[in-house]
C-alpha cells in the first residue's frame, strides 16, 4: 500500500529517505532527515510527558524503534538509551487499568530481544491475558514462549484457553483520541518546511508512487499527517502464528481444541492473516489425518476467501492510485478502527463510486462476492 510505504519513511533513525537515489542528493536528504528526526523526537518527547498511558506507550515505542535501528557508528549507542526506555515500559506495566490497545503495544516492545531481560514481562503477560480473556490474541505470546522453552504444560493450558476464546482481535489502528492528539500537535508544531518541500517535489513524489503527480501544499501536509498516524499504527506487530500451526498439526490429542480455534480464527478475526491461518490449520489437521474429503472442503473455502481478498484489493486501485492517497475520505477510511477485511471492502466501494463514471474498467466490488462463492 502506498500509504504504508510512505509511513515507513516516517519512522525514526533511517539512514536516508527511500527516495534518496544518487550521490549528489545525499547531502540535501541528510539535512532534511536531520530536521525531520528532530521534529519527530520532539513529538515523541511530548507523548512521553503525557498523562495518558496510551500516548506514553506510543512515544516509548517510537523511541525504542529508533534506538534498535540506530547505526553502530552513531555517536550515541542504543545501549545508552535502552535502560531508560525499559524503565518507562516498566512504569507503564505497573499502572492499573491499562487499555487493551496499550497492553497490545507493550507486548510487542517488551519482548524485543535487546530489552526483554530488562522488562517486567511476566507481570505484563498476566495483565494482558486478564484484560481480554475471551480474545485469542492475548495467548499467542505465551504460546510462543511455551514452544521456545519446550514447556508442555504451558503449551497445553494455553491451547485450552485459546479454544475457549470468542474472538481474535489485535490492535491494528491508533485510537481516535491519539489521532486527535497528533493533529493538535502538528497544528501547534508544524512539520518542517524542508521536509514538506522535499516531499512535494515531482521527482520525489514519483519515486514514492511510480507516477508523475502535482499536488498543492495542503494535500501534501494532509498526506504527511495521515502517514505519521499510519507509522504509529505500524508499531503494532503481528504475533508469531507458527507455534499454533505447529502444535495443532503435530498433536492429534489437541484435535477438537484446535478445530475450535480454527473456527474462531476464520469467523471472528479482525486480520486477514489470522483468518488465513484458520484455514491453513484446518487443512493441516485434515491432511495429517488423511481426511481428503474434509481437506478438499476446507481448501475450497480457503481458495474462495483468497480470491475474494485479491479481487477486493484490486478494486481499491484506480487508474491513477496516487490520487487516492491525497483524498481525505480515502485517508479517513485507511485510519478507521475497523477490521482489515472491512477496510479493503470500504476502500473498494469508495473508489468504485468515485471512478465508475470515468473508468468503465473500474472493478465493482459487488462482483467480487458473486464470482468467488
Amino acid at each position: 500500500m502506498i500509504m504504508k510505504k510512505l509511513a515507513s519513511l516516517i519512522l525514526i533513525s533511517i539512514s536516508c529517505f527511500a527516495f534518496c537515489q544518487d550521490q549528489s542528493e545525499k547531502a540535501t536528504a541528510s539535512q532534511v532527515e536531520l530536521e525531520y528526526t528532530l521534529w519527530f523526537n520532539q513529538l515523541n518527547q511530548y507523548l512521553l510527558d503525557s498523562e495518558d498511558s496510551y500516548e506514553v506507550a506510543m512515544g516509548v515505542s517510537a523511541l525504542l524503534n529508533g534506538a534498535l535501528q540506530m547505526p553502530k557508528n552513531n555517536g550515541m549507542k542504543n545501549q545508552d538509551l535502552l535502560p531508560q526506555l525499559g524503565s518507562v515500559l516498566n512504569e507503564l506495566i505497573a499502572q492499573k487499568d491499562l487499555k487493551p490497545e496499550t497492553l497490545d503495544l507493550l507486548i510487542v516492545w517488551c519482548f524485543k530481544a535487546a530489552i526483554v531481560n530488562n522488562c517486567h514481562r511476566e507481570r505484563l503477560l498476566e495483565k494482558h491475558q486478564q484484560s481480554q480473556p475471551d480474545n485469542m490474541h492475548v495467548y499467542f505470546k505465551p504460546l510462543q514462549i511455551a514452544v521456545e522453552e519446550n514447556n508442555q504444560n504451558l503449551g497445553l493450558s494455553t491451547i485450552a484457553r485459546m479454544s475457549q476464546a470468542k474472538n481474535n482481535h489485535r490492535t491494528i489502528h491508533t485510537t481516535e483520541q491519539f489521532n486527535k492528539t497528533i493533529d493538535n500537535y502538528i497544528e501547534n508544531n508544524p512539520l518542517p518546511e524542508s521536509y514538506l518541500n522535499y516531499l512535494s517535489t515531482d521527482k520525489n513524489l514519483s519515486n514514492l508512487t511510480n507516477e508523475k503527480v502535482k499536488v498543492d501544499d495542503l494535500a501534501i501536509k494532509n498526506m504527511a499527517k495521515a502517514a505519521i498516524k499510519t507509522a504509529y499504527a505500524m508499531f503494532y506487530e503481528q504475533p508469531d502464528l507458527n507455534p499454533l500451526y505447529f502444535l495443532c498439526k503435530t498433536n492429534m490429542e489437541l484435535l477438537q481444541q484446535c478445530l475450535n480455534i480454527t473456527e474462531t480464527l476464520i469467523k471472528n478475526s479482525n486480520t486477514i492473516t489470522a483468518t488465513g491461518l484458520g484455514y491453513a490449520i484446518s487443512m493441516g489437521i485434515y491432511e495429517s489425518q488423511n481426511n481428503k474429503p474434509m481437506f478438499d472442503e476446507v481448501k475450497k473455502k480457503q481458495e474462495s476467501y483468497k480470491q475474494l481478498i485479491e479481487c477486493l484489493s484490486l478494486a481499491t486501485l484506480s487508474p491513477n492510485p496516487v490520487n487516492e492517497i491525497f483524498d481525505p475520505k480515502y485517508q479517513q477510511i485507511q485510519l478507521e478502527n475497523i477490521s482489515e477485511f472491512d477496510r479493503i471492502k470500504y476502500l473498494a466501494q469508495y473508489v468504485y463510486e468515485k471512478h465508475k463514471d470515468d473508468n468503465p474498467e473500474q472493478i465493482n466490488p459487488a462482483t467480487c462476492f458473486t464470482t468467488t462463492k
